[in-house]
């Protein structure tokens, strides 16, 4: 497997806060078109039980939002716990949709900077 250095890209060579908030608006959107679908199954279908590791779409979503809060509270505060990765933190769609939602607003982009991103930066520098 060819290292970064043989196919000519350094990490210092990238800017990662730009790379980070192409990351950040990705994640916003792909979710925002997930739950768009997810909308429009019944409830009946949105909570069936499947094969997977969530049982449900439903939990599926769940696990997603818990996913990206853990990390946010990693990247906010080095925060490492980690809860039960099949907690059901909303039992309603529109609540969970809501929190989603949320969730994405707390990346911020503000004086030039995702403040959020700033360890990870310094990890790099």
């Amino acid at each position: 497997m060819a290292t970064p250095d043989v196919i000519g890209c350094k990490l210092t060579d990238v800017d990662l806060p730009s790379h980070f908030q192409v990351l950040a608006k990705y994640n916003r959107v792909a979710n925002e078109r997930l739950f768009e679908a997810c909308a429009q199954l019944d409830d009946g279908e949105y909570r069936k039980q499947r094969a997977g590791s969530f049982g449900s779409i439903h939990g599926l979503l769940n696990h997603i939002l818990l996913g990206d809060r853990r990390w946010m509270a990693l990247f906010e505060n080095g925060e490492r716990a980690t809860p039960p990765l099949d907690r059901i933190l909303y039992d309603d769609f529109s609540g969970l949709r809501s929190a989603r939602e949320r969730c994405a607003d707390r990346v911020v982009f503000r004086g030039g900077r995702w403040r959020f991103l700033e360890p990870l930066v310094r990890l790099h520098e």
